[in-house]
């Protein structure tokens, strides 16, 4: 089977278990609404490599409130999940932003216990600077 793609869409692949599906339709150069997934990078202070891919949930836009108590995260007092002190490999992490999300900026994430996304400091919020584009689940 050949795929051919218009130079604004991609096929992406998630390779953890982070998300519950796989393979994502990709439309770059387009920005998310709440609660969609996007595409970005980041640089993660060292967590993960430089140039790293990321797909997770826009579950926090401008204006919503992001609030971290007894080490778990709350986003307009939705509970997001806890905070862990160390990734699987040991490495430290820390409590992300608090306070309320400011324009052009997105809380990201996934439901999956590991998932590393802006609960911590070193995944932080997504400014739309870092975003590659919306990635839509297909299987």
């Amino acid at each position: 089977m050949l795929l051919v793609l218009p130079q604004h869409y991609v096929l992406g692949i998630n390779n953890t278990q982070s998300l519950p599906r796989k393979i994502y339709f990709i439309h770059k150069n387009k920005m998310p609404g709440p609660e969609g997934y996007v595409v970005f990078t980041k640089d993660t202070q060292g967590i993960l490599p430089s140039g790293t891919q990321f797909i997770k949930q826009v579950v926090g836009v401008a204006g919503d409130v992001v609030r971290i108590e007894n080490a778990t995260a709350y986003i307009n007092d939705k509970c997001m999940g806890k905070i862990k002190a160390k990734t699987k490999e040991g490495k430290r992490l820390s409590a992300g932003y608090t306070g309320e999300i400011p324009k052009g900026f997105a809380f990201v994430w996934t439901s999956h216990t590991d998932s590393f996304d802006s609960r911590y400091a070193q995944m932080g919020l997504i400014h739309e600077d870092e975003i590659i584009g919306v990635a839509y689940p297909l299987w």
